[in-house]
């Protein structure tokens, strides 16, 4: 089975998916590159989101910005 890619396209590409599932399924790691190109064409998962805890500012009063200047 093949990725249908419209001819007029100047980035085409064809995928053997049939292998590369088979080459996923035995463990091949493929490059940031090849990864992208997977993940346009569906045959590989977008990585998870990683969730970043609260941004905090300055702590203290911070009411009066003249007091957060150190001399």
């Amino acid at each position: 089975m093949a990725v249908k890619i419209p001819k007029g396209d100047a980035r085409r590409l064809g995928l053997n998916v049939d292998l590369v599932k088979y080459w996923l399924s035995v463990g091949a790691q493929p490059t940031d590159t090849v990864r992208g190109i997977l993940m346009r064409a569906g045959l590989v998962s977008p990585p998870p989101m990683v969730v970043m805890g609260q941004k905090k500012g300055p702590s203290g009063d911070t009411s009066n910005p003249e007091n957060m200047i150190t001399q």
